[in-house]
């Protein structure tokens, strides 16, 4: 067995350990390595090459003999004639003196507030490794994750030993004062063996798991297993290099269409969830196809319905869950995750009473155990979505009087040197008028607006009623005019919008740009997709593909004085996840809609888009003519 490492390439990135018992601390890359590091290599050997490739060698879990292999070779010395290949034993000696300089991950003393855990167990063969990354807080603004991967000996598995090897990590010589906050897994096997372990406070069940509870059951639903089941058929009626799969790779190049036909992959939802998705992109060709050569064997136009309304679920379901699996991800999302998918439910089964109903409760099933007031706290306190319609105003104050309660019946005696400790050495009387204040204020402030110094107390205190200003136009709207844009690219594309349109100077936009966050009408974004598409002589994002490269270009000239680093490239990717997310603006004008109601993130990145003609998935399969015909 080869023993595997991974090298943090920053501070702050991911790391894994060593699995084996002479090298006990992560390989880290260096900028420059020592004198003495120097003095252990041949003389033929460049430092800095031993450096760089032992790094990428581990990084990628590639055996060090691998620099044996002529092809690799070949390549180094294409890139550098003059390089001389360190030898394995060599690399390897760079490894250990590595591992015996390194400092520990975690610098336990400075690390504030509590420590968390996620946790789970991975089968390779016949070995096991117990892999987790720890979350903890060096100072308030930044949490900390590094991940580990450790061989787990005779692989045995017992709650003890898989605890005590956590608490090493954090802190070899004093891990019998580390304890956990929390520990989350998606494994209930390991759940269940900690959950009576002294050193680990509160377990959680992984979101992703409860996720998979409902898709799975979901797609036991009769109406969509019966449909997918069918479309499962017909594909395995193309047999490759069969005469009938021959015929259809024909038709599809004379229509200038994809050829390959959906893979089925393995029994998971996510491939599940691929497959119906390019079967539904292919719908057309299929109808086609079958009405040309006679096969009756097809899904019925109610299906493809069902179908198309059971995918863009799935794809809200993936979306979710790729969101909640990021290094910044965080409690605070579940809640508004499920509300999300509520919400959709409703809109996709409108007038199928008794389908919407079942869907609902498998739902509400599948995530009962989300309605922990831990959950709903951590609502509150993320500006994302406290005061948003997931809660009444009712909740909303009775969720107050919890955070209130928990901050100052919990000593936060850690957040003193966090930069609150104004509050944490008040009295507990001090401390409720003081958080009070404050979220009150949080209520009725605009997020985008420094507070006024000069102004009384808040007029209202009904979150409903709250009002937003505009960044670009300045005019104060209801909260639900108003979309907050967080990512840089649809922030300069919105600011492009508006230089076209006159609507700023160029000086004010370099100053908005600057922001992480802003606040914007919804009409100064449908503003911006016209003038896009006009600009670009299109009407719809799947024809951004054909779009003339010179209108690109042409656009470039004025976003490089915002992003001068930006290429067409880059552009055309930025403009598509822009036109995608932001459609329904374009084509709903009911702008009343809750902010949880928003659009769901492009399905499909440009790269898979650019393989087909069409993107627009179902949206575009809805426009077409269902063939009427009987399976």
């Amino acid at each position: 067995h080869q023993n595997t490492m991974q090298v943090p390439k920053s501070e702050t990135s991911p790391v894994i350990r060593s699995t084996g018992p002479s090298s006990h601390m992560p390989v880290s890359s260096t900028s420059d390595p020592s004198g003495m590091l120097k003095a252990s290599f041949p003389v033929e050997s460049d430092p800095k090459l031993v450096e760089l490739l032992s790094n990428f060698l581990i990084s990628q879990g590639i055996p060090l003999e691998a620099t044996k292999d002529a092809k690799l070779q070949e390549l180094i010395t294409y890139l550098n004639p003059k390089s001389v290949i360190p030898s394995d034993n060599v690399m390897m000696e760079y490894v250990k003196r590595q591992n015996s300089i390194i400092k520990p991950l975690i610098n336990y003393p400075k690390a504030i507030g509590p420590i968390s855990v996620t946790i789970d167990i991975h089968d390779d063969l016949n070995e096991k490794f117990l892999v987790f990354s720890l979350h903890y807080f060096e100072n308030i603004d930044e949490r900390k994750n590094i991940i580990f991967l450790k061989k787990i000996s005779n692989n045995q598995i017992n709650a003890a030993h898989i605890v005590e090897t956590i608490r090493r990590e954090v802190n070899v010589q004093f891990h019998h004062d580390v304890k956990f906050r929390h520990s989350v897994s998606s494994n209930t096997e390991i759940l269940q063996m900690i959950a009576l372990n002294e050193h680990v406070e509160q377990h959680h069940i992984c979101f992703y798991h409860n996720m998979s509870i409902f898709v799975t059951e979901l797609l036991k639903v009769e109406e969509f297993s019966m449909g997918i089941d069918v479309l499962r058929e017909f594909i395995r009626f193309f047999e490759p290099e069969s005469d009938l799969y021959c015929k259809f790779q024909r038709f599809q190049s004379s229509r200038n269409e994809e050829i390959d036909l959906p893979s089925m992959g393995n029994n998971s939802w996510e491939c599940t969830y691929s497959f119906l998705t390019k079967c539904l992109v292919l719908h057309e060709s299929f109808e086609t196809f079958c009405e040309v050569y006679g096969i009756d064997f097809y899904i019925y136009n109610n299906s493809f319905n069902d179908l198309i309304h059971l995918q863009r679920l799935l794809r809200q379901c993936v979306y979710y869950c790729r969101s909640m699996s990021t290094s910044s991800s965080c409690i605070s999302q579940i809640i508004p995750a499920i509300e999300g998918l509520r919400r959709l439910i409703d809109r996709e089964f409108p007038f199928q009473q008794f389908q919407q109903e079942k869907i609902q409760n498998l739902l509400q099933f599948s995530f009962e155990n989300y309605k922990m007031q831990s959950h709903e706290m951590a609502v509150l306190l993320d500006p994302r979505f406290s005061y948003t319609e997931i809660f009444t105003e009712e909740k909303w104050k009775d969720l107050e009087s919890l955070v209130i309660e928990d901050f100052v019946n919990n000593n936060w005696r850690w957040a003193i040197n966090s930069g609150i400790q104004d509050t944490t050495l008040m009295n507990p009387r001090d401390q409720i008028l003081n958080i009070t204040c404050q979220k009150m204020e949080q209520r009725n402030l605009p997020e985008d607006s420094p507070q006024n110094p000069s102004s009384s107390a808040p007029k209202s205190i009904n979150p409903r009623s709250r009002n937003r200003r505009c960044i670009i136009c300045s005019q104060i709207k209801s909260l639900g005019e108003f979309r907050d844009i967080r990512k840089a690219n649809e922030r300069l594309l919105i600011l492009i919008g508006c230089l076209y349109r006159k609507s700023i100077t160029m000086e004010r936009a370099e100053t908005i740009m600057k922001n992480i966050l802003i606040a914007v009408c919804i009409t100064h974004i449908q503003e911006t997709l016209d003038e896009i598409y006009r600009r670009l002589c299109i009407t719809d994002v799947r024809y951004l593909n054909s779009c003339s490269i010179d209108r690109i270009q042409n656009m470039l000239v004025t976003i490089a004085i915002l992003k001068p680093d930006m290429t067409a490239v880059s552009l055309r990717d930025a403009l598509f996840e822009f036109l995608d997310r932001f459609d329904y603006v374009r084509n709903d004008m009911n702008y009343g809609k809750s902010i949880l109601e928003g659009p769901p993130e492009a399905s499909t990145s440009f790269t898979e888009y650019t393989k087909r003609k069409a993107d627009s998935e179902e949206d575009i399969v809805m426009k077409k003519n269902p063939r009427k015909s009987a399976n």
